[in-house]
């Protein structure tokens, strides 16, 4: 039986070098899209179902980040680490340790809990900043204050695209599905690959 950390890390994604591999190698993007399309596919098989989902939902936004193009920006080589935000109370705990540290890009890839009430400065040096279902009352708010910001939102909260989010993730039949909103993604300079758009259940465009 295949771990949910092995799932995690089974195939290891070089992506340290940005553009060279992904953009050029079509063995390479056939790889990924093969590593995504197994993600949405087959349903876990780890015996702690809670576990298992948050580790799925790791290795979804960890490999998302493949799929994914941030738009440059002035102070990029200022930032040492390639930053996932989780905002709020979460279940992910260990979830992302196997790739922690891993070269994103040419940057070290660092994971941060951050609390609730978090400041703009710590939420602005994010790339990607998962925000917690329990935060649905603020959530208004707190995309409000990222909108056009080059940093990408995602979440499990229902109808989290819908109100401007970038990305939703939820489970469907056993298995982990998602939408996303162009919309919310372009305004911020984010752009998404066709092979992830395809596998999307939903997108929001207008």
């Amino acid at each position: 039986m295949v771990t949910a950390e092995e799932k995690l890390v089974e195939i290891p994604l070089d992506i340290s070098r940005k553009g060279i591999n992904i953009e050029r190698s079509h063995f390479y993007r056939c790889l990924c899209s093969a590593l995504l399309i197994g993600l949405f596919l087959f349903p876990g098989t780890a015996p702690a179902k809670s576990m298992e989902e948050h580790q799925v939902k790791a290795a979804f936004i960890y490999k998302l980040i493949l799929f994914t193009q941030w738009p440059e920006q002035d102070n990029d080589s200022l930032q040492p680490d390639f930053i996932i935000g989780i905002l709020g109370p979460t279940q992910f705990n260990k979830a992302f340790q196997p790739v922690i540290g891993k070269d994103i890009f040419g940057k070290r890839l660092t994971v941060n809990y951050l609390a609730a009430d978090a400041s703009r400065k710590q939420i602005e040096a994010c790339r990607i900043l998962y925000i917690s279902k329990e935060l649905q009352p603020q959530l208004a708010q707190l995309l409000e204050q990222q909108r056009d910001k080059p940093i990408l939102t995602i979440s499990d909260m229902e109808g989290f695209t819908k109100q401007g989010g970038m990305v939703t993730l939820f489970e469907q039949e056993g298995r982990l599905r998602f939408s996303v909103n162009l919309k919310s993604a372009r305004q911020a300079g984010i752009q998404f690959r066709a092979q992830l758009l395809r596998l999307a259940s939903g997108i929001e465009s207008l």
